[in-house]
């Protein structure tokens, strides 16, 4: 992602360009895929996964003699994601009765994700 972080589970898809043959894999809990050795061409690689846009390389020349590596950055889309619920007991109230808590930028950047 912009941050660095891995993306496990984006689905990998690379497509000859002259062929439209695809091949398809499962990004790793590292973030990495890997594809058999593909017929020589031009192929088209796309990455996807939930809450970030495809990303897209194209015109990419591939041969079955030779390793090739791609570092893709996905970068998050607009829509709104909830990351998690935060449960706390010392949980101030506002004036209507409702709980209401206060977290500086650090308290968030530092909760876990996945």
């Amino acid at each position: 992602d912009p941050n660095g972080a891995v993306i496990a589970g984006a689905q990998v898809t690379l497509t000859n360009e002259r062929t439209k043959e695809k091949l398809t894999e499962t990004a790793s809990d590292t973030g990495e895929f890997s594809f058999a050795a593909p017929k020589e061409g031009e192929y088209i690689l796309e990455v996807s996964a939930p809450y970030f846009k495809t990303a897209v390389a194209k015109h990419l020349r591939l041969s079955p003699d030779e390793d090739a590596r791609a570092e893709i950055v996905m970068q998050v889309t607009s829509e709104t994601v909830t990351v998690g619920i935060i449960v706390m007991e010392d949980t101030l109230l506002d004036d209507n009765g409702n709980g209401k808590t206060t977290f500086n930028s650090k308290q968030i950047t530092s909760l876990p994700h996945g």
